[in-house]
């Protein structure tokens, strides 16, 4: 059988049978993967294969406290968006050779939501002034 990695969308179809199976056990009403959780799954070396997969979708389903799944909640760092660095000065280099407004759109919100968040220590109402939207603008 081969690695979970060279399984393509059989990844998905795991990852959401966990979540399932967790979210019922847990009694959480997670919905779903974000898009870029959904990225970063795909984009994972996978080394400890399935039973990694269900490890982090577990984990995620205890500590998430939102009906979707970030790449953060899975144990993945923020600023490791697929096709883009981190660069030391906290800027994002994204591979722009495949255009994909939504994606670099998604992916510089993401690195400013971070920041912002960290910068407040987490305090969501101080880290939506920082970005001059609401706090339901900010949860959205």
């Amino acid at each position: 059988m081969p690695p979970l990695r060279e399984r393509g969308d059989d990844i998905l179809l795991l990852a959401n049978l966990f979540l399932r199976r967790y979210g019922s056990e847990y009694k959480k009403r997670i919905r779903c993967f974000s898009a870029e959780a959904l990225a970063h799954l795909l984009n994972y070396a996978w080394p400890g294969n399935v039973r990694e997969l269900e490890n982090k979708v577990k984990r995620a389903v205890v500590m998430c406290d939102t009906p979707t799944i970030e790449p953060q909640d899975l144990g993945f760092k923020v600023d490791e968006v697929p096709g883009c660095e981190a660069l030391k000065d906290g800027h994002l280099l994204c591979n722009v050779n495949q255009l994909d407004l939504k994606g670099a759109k998604a992916a510089v919100e993401k690195a400013l939501l971070t920041r912002a968040l960290d910068q407040s220590d987490g305090n969501v109402m101080q880290a939506a002034k920082a970005l001059g939207v609401s706090r339901p603008t900010l949860y959205d």
